[in-house]
């Protein structure tokens, strides 16, 4: 797998050179493609990325790893990454962390976030939804949530460790001037609408105080 910055566009490029690798939504429990946190560290820092990109890659791979070493009780480099190792996901936590380094990004302010109910299937069979190292990853962060009363996995290991490593606090959004609106949807059939929504702006001054 070969890792890049994007060029200057509203576009990326990624490019898989292991035929090995599980195609993207596969069942995690057939995927054979996994990784400890040294070999995930070594393609990210070998990957010529931005400094700020490559810091924060490396930091969401290290909370993740460090919840799941907990949950499993285990040291943290010996810590087996299964759907996360997978290329898809590496893919997804750098990509978004080189996304918030191409926007400039310098505070990440997150919405609580919803539990889910139910069961989800992963590598080491049937889990309760939040999975382990989700719940871990809330505790550690002390990360607010609710439920909205859905079924389904509403926050992935991924999207957990992402705002555990990168959010600076949560709540309401803070006062600024809006100046663009990001939608990324899901595939995941709700009753609500599956987009996740990023607001790009410049605090005001009063936000300081």
């Amino acid at each position: 797998m070969r890792l890049a910055p994007p060029p200057k566009a509203d576009a990326a490029l990624v490019q898989a050179n292991d035929p090995k690798e599980p195609a993207a939504g596969s069942d995690p429990s057939n995927q054979g493609q996994a990784r400890h946190l040294p070999a995930i560290e070594a393609l990210i820092t070998q990957a010529n990325l931005p400094e700020r990109a490559c810091r924060w890659s490396l930091s969401v791979f290290r909370q993740l790893a460090e919840a799941e070493a907990a949950v499993h009780g285990i040291a943290v480099d010996q810590v087996h990454f299964h759907e996360v190792g997978a290329t898809d996901a590496i893919v997804d936590i750098v990509g978004t962390c080189l996304g918030l380094d191409y926007l400039d990004i310098d505070s990440l302010v997150c919405a609580p976030l919803p539990t889910g109910s139910g069961r989800v299937r992963a590598a080491h069979g049937w889990l309760a939804i939040p999975a382990p190292a989700v719940l871990k990853l809330m505790e550690q962060r002390q990360m607010p949530i609710y439920s909205n009363g859905l079924t389904g996995e509403l926050v992935t290991p991924t999207g957990a460790a992402i705002v555990a490593a990168l959010a600076q606090r949560f709540g309401d959004p803070p006062a600024m001037q809006l100046q663009r609106v990001g939608l990324g949807a899901g595939r995941k059939e709700l009753p609500v609408a599956n987009v996740l929504r990023l607001w790009v702006g410049t605090a005001r001054e009063e936000q300081a105080l």
